[in-house]
């Protein structure tokens, strides 16, 4: 099984490396920036205490224990498995081991919860199937990014996703069982 992702790893950095165009690496780049880590949980935070603002502690504290524990979650799983990024990286990572990808994981809390939080507001099924398809593109496309600068190995980025995901869905259970009545 180790040498099935091992491959998955190493053909999808190679694919990555030989078809890179200029407006690729710059798309890849910018989204990359705006979906970093420390941006996604400052645009949450703002999202919280708007939320607090108009007594939606619900997803207040939701919002807050998904950001937060995938945040931490990261910081230990990266600390932990200390995997090194691959070496043809288009960008340079100092002290920053590679798995899980932050990106990648907080990029699926963020806009999960956001799909958790804003869908039930949402009256249009057409405007709720906009947002959900448009949430969803948004995580592949950081995902990707990652990917296309080879800063990270395609299951970085796959347990980044799968992390982030996991880490809203026990986040909304663990509050509406516990936290919020």
């Amino acid at each position: 099984m180790i040498s099935f992702f091992s491959h998955l790893d190493t053909g999808v950095n190679s694919f990555m490396s030989s078809n890179m165009s200029p407006i690729l690496h710059s798309i890849a780049a910018w989204t990359s920036t705006i979906a970093d880590a420390e941006v996604l949980a400052a645009v949450a935070a703002v999202l919280i205490v708007y939320m607090i603002f108009r007594k939606q502690w619900h997803d207040a504290v939701m919002t807050s224990v998904a950001i937060g524990s995938t945040a931490a979650i990261v910081l230990f799983l990266k600390d932990f498995f200390m995997r090194v990024r691959p070496e043809n990286a288009l960008q340079v990572i100092v002290d920053d081991p590679s798995f899980p990808s932050g990106h990648a994981s907080m990029a699926a809390a963020f806009f999960v919860t956001l799909m958790f939080v804003c869908v039930p507001k949402i009256h249009s099924s057409l405007h709720r199937m906009v947002f959900i398809v448009l949430s969803l593109f948004l995580i592949i496309l950081v995902g990707m990014s990652r990917l296309i600068l080879n800063v990270h190995w395609a299951t970085d980025v796959v347990a980044g996703w799968a992390l982030g995901t996991a880490l809203v869905f026990l986040s909304a259970w663990i509050v509406r069982k516990y936290l919020v009545k």
